[in-house]
């Protein structure tokens, strides 16, 4: 009678632990179009401040697009980032999506010099970056109005925010089985469980999608800075969960993933090397502001 009892209650925590699977792969997977709206604007508003859907850093190497900054490079263009926007674009055709027909081949950008991109592009004054000689730039550098691929491209863009939301979605949705790889076996149950429990509650499936776009999966071993005692210890989404040890839903679940957030990118200053350090540590102010607004209620 004992041993069937024993059987029993096994059988039911995992019938329990399956249906709660079930239902956190639902939350993951059945993502509404509201909630990709919200999730696509918010994002645009971390990203470019609701306004900038066009952009090429003075620092960077190539110039980006969409709300997610999705890398488009020109011609010839060798440089060590993973390029994103025609993936972007194959996802929009594969969802009936209208794409201009310029794009529509996923040609090479047409922009190869960030003096190319910026003088097809209307002036700062449209989106109030101030002052503009923190990003490297001038007046001057603009054009009195978009070009017309310009103005195609970002109303093309600007209409697409839900779709390009889906689209980064789909990386964060993909993180899961990469990260249980990455893990421990022992480790795989415990960041599923908190995955789930975070993409479960009011406003968690943004955390999700905005972080692996922020500071990726946290599987790449390359992105790693070694520990005073000697570990290679990470900064992406698997480090935050492995570091959640909670089991409440909602906004207790919300405010330990910031937790966790925070401690692993403060962890990562930290451990940068000598080189790096000076940089992380500018950055970290902007980082962790960013990590606030993961939180609940």
């Amino acid at each position: 009678m004992r041993y069937l009892l024993l059987v029993s209650l096994a059988l039911g925590a995992a019938s329990c632990a399956h249906a709660s699977l079930v239902a956190g792969a639902q939350c993951v997977n059945n993502i509404s179009d509201a909630q990709a709206d919200e999730i696509g604007r918010r994002i645009w508003q971390q990203e470019g401040g609701g306004k900038i859907l066009v952009w090429w850093d003075d620092t960077a190497q190539c110039s980006s697009f969409g709300i997610n900054n999705y890398l488009w490079f020109p011609q010839g263009h060798d440089v060590p980032f993973q390029e994103s926007f025609p993936q972007l674009i194959d996802f929009m055709v594969s969802k009936g999506t209208t794409v201009p027909g310029w794009i529509a081949s996923k040609p090479p950008s047409p922009w190869k010099t960030r003096a190319e991109l910026f003088a097809e592009t209307l002036t700062l004054d449209r989106i109030r970056l101030n002052p503009p000689a923190a990003w490297g730039m001038t007046p001057k550098m603009f054009a009195a109005a978009d070009s017309p691929r310009m103005k195609e491209l970002k109303d093309f863009l600007e209409r697409t925010i839900s779709l390009q939301a889906r689209f980064s979605a789909q990386r964060m949705i993909d993180s899961l089985p990469k990260m249980r790889a990455a893990a421990s076996p022992q480790e795989g149950p415990a960041i599923e469980k908190q995955f789930y429990r975070v993409a479960c509650s009011e406003g968690g499936l943004f955390n999700l999608v905005d972080y692996v776009n922020f500071k990726g999966e946290g599987t790449n071993p390359k992105e790693r800075y070694q520990s005073p005692n000697g570990e290679m210890e990470g900064w992406g989404l698997l480090q935050i969960l492995q570091h959640m040890k909670g089991d409440a839903p909602g906004p207790a679940a919300l405010n330990e993933f910031a937790d966790s957030a925070e401690w692993v990118i403060s962890r990562r200053v930290d451990n940068a090397p000598a080189e790096r350090r000076e940089g992380d540590r500018n950055w970290l102010t902007r980082w962790l502001k960013r990590i606030q607004l993961y939180r609940g209620g």
